[in-house]
């Protein structure tokens, strides 16, 4: 309990930093990199903050759940499922029985 407690203490401090700075313009988008010009303005990108893609060892909807709650993106379990529901996924463990996956490559000759 004294360590998590140390981390949340930790995750506070460093949100107080942050908010000397909330002045500061800044916009999240949740996108599919191959469509980014649908969302971004052209121009309009200052900076990149990423994490490198591990798809098959990570689930980052679940190593990054409190910091999503924290900041208010999701709030419900149905939100969470939906974000993992719209993540790419390359193994079964995030294969759900709506996905509609099969459809994006339908038609790509290379799917043998």
């Amino acid at each position: 309990m004294a360590s998590w407690f140390a981390r949340m203490t930790a995750m506070a401090e460093d949100l107080d930093v942050v908010r000397a700075h909330a002045e500061v313009e800044s916009r999240v988008s949740q996108s599919d990199a191959r469509v980014a010009d649908t969302v971004l303005r052209p121009n309009s990108v200052d900076a990149v903050i990423t994490s490198p893609p591990y798809p098959n060892e990570k689930d980052y909807t679940r190593t990054t759940r409190l910091e999503s709650v924290m900041l208010g993106m999701i709030r419900s379990k149905a939100d969470l499922r939906a974000l993992k529901q719209d993540m790419i996924r390359s193994n079964t463990r995030g294969v759900y029985k709506a996905d509609t996956d099969d459809r994006e490559i339908k038609d790509n000759e290379n799917t043998e």
